[in-house]
């Protein structure tokens, strides 16, 4: 009889992602990292092999290049592969991030609704945006604690997602009755910025100042 050809191993399928961002860090979509993650998705779009890791670089990157609704329609295909990825605390801190470059503050709340992301400073900083993007009233002790939490995330964030934090803190600051946190927004942006004057003749009208 002729010999059997010798059997071929199957390739190793790789570990799921949702384990391993997991344990991985949180992403803190700061500004050191964009230029590599916009060059390292660009080349990974077109790889082959772990491809839950090649999309979650992707999202990454069409974040970093303010591309959310690609970086959305990455995530999702993820999380349709592992329904688990749901439930993680990366994935849904990175799609609240892309839902709340969308200005969909209902959708980038209910995701950061985990009690994991509960005092993760980006978490804090998104939960600030989504918060000023919705008719939700914050109460002033609980906006005091996200602006505390949230500003080591701030502070490595992109110059224009630094300048959206602060306008939505001015703008909660406000209506919270914190005028000193919307002060201290509103003084990190300069002059000649039309959206931040319009929030200082508001804080003034606050205080009595006019």
């Amino acid at each position: 009889a002729p010999a059997l050809p010798p059997a071929q191993a199957m390739p190793a399928r790789p570990p799921a992602i949702a384990a391993r961002l997991a344990e991985a860090p949180l992403p803190d979509f700061g500004s050191r990292d964009a230029p590599k993650l916009v060059a390292l998705g660009s080349a990974l779009a077109r790889a082959k092999g772990d491809r839950q890791a090649v999309r979650w670089t992707h999202a990454q990157a069409m974040l970093a290049r303010r591309r959310p609704d690609a970086a959305l329609g990455a995530l999702a295909v993820m999380a349709a592969d592992e329904p688990l990825l749901r439930r993680v605390p990366a994935w849904r801190l990175t799609t609240a991030y892309a839902e709340v470059q969308l200005l969909r503050g209902d959708a980038a709340w209910a995701l950061l609704d985990d009690p994991a992301l509960a005092a993760a400073p980006v978490a804090c900083a998104l939960r600030v945006r989504a918060a000023a993007l919705m008719p939700r009233r914050v109460d002033a002790d609980e906006l005091a604690i996200w602006l505390r939490c949230a500003t080591p995330a701030v502070a490595n964030w992109p110059r224009r997602d630094r300048r959206l934090y602060a306008l939505a803190a001015a703008r909660l600051g406000l209506t919270a009755g914190l005028p000193d946190a919307a002060d201290r927004a509103l003084a990190s942006l300069p002059d000649r910025d039309a959206a931040a004057n319009l929030l200082r003749a508001r804080l003034a009208v606050l205080r009595g100042d006019t």
